[in-house]
């Protein structure tokens, strides 16, 4: 649960860290390679990582984003997967959307197979991702992935008769796709989501 509370909260900060901060990267620009760290055993990068959302809780934008690319760089067998979520909330805040896209994909790469609720929250990122790279089509896909990811999701938990583990299908879902398929020129299918 705290969990999902810190990716609500990444999400609900982006519009004050976008305004509070004046970082302003083009859309291709390099972020530099992150320093290994020195304890790599789980409990230490799971210290790093409450220390990074803890960061990011309290504003220090910067410094979370380096302590998020460490903990990235120290697990390569993608054990903390929130890390590589947040990096990638952090990066698309910042404006690095190409290093954003890459890092959901990651993302997606280590969820491979999960139920985690969290599969509709990286698709519907790297959907708006996308489309602010002008890729409609990759955008209209990935908000696909969410709705489906979400009711798969729901459907579980009706199935198990657990209505909290339930996850609303909110209709800016829909909406971002409706929008993305009336720009690809599919008016059939935007009328039907």
């Amino acid at each position: 649960m705290k969990l999902i509370s810190i990716i609500g909260l990444c999400v609900a900060l982006s519009a004050v860290l976008l305004t509070r901060y004046t970082l302003t990267p083009t859309h291709d620009e390099e972020t530099p390679e992150p320093k290994p760290m020195e304890h790599t055993d789980k409990l230490a990068l799971i210290e790093h990582l409450q220390q990074a959302d803890k960061l990011l809780e309290d504003g220090k934008v910067e410094a979370a984003f380096a302590l998020y690319r460490e903990v990235i760089a120290a697990d390569p067998s993608c054990a903390l997967v929130e890390a590589r979520y947040n990096f990638g909330t952090i990066l698309q805040q910042l404006g690095y959307l190409s290093q954003a896209v890459q890092q959901y994909e990651n993302t997606l790469a280590c969820m491979k197979g999960s139920a985690d609720v969290r599969l509709s929250d990286v698709h519907n990122n790297l959907a708006h991702a996308a489309l602010t790279l002008d890729d409609v089509s990759a955008a209209a896909h990935h908000w696909k992935q969410a709705i489906a990811t979400r009711k798969t999701r729901t459907k579980r938990a009706q199935d198990s008769g657990n209505t909290e583990m339930g996850v609303s299908i909110d209709a800016e879902l829909y909406f971002s796709l409706a929008n993305a398929l009336l720009q690809l020129g599919d008016k059939g299918a935007a009328v039907e989501n």
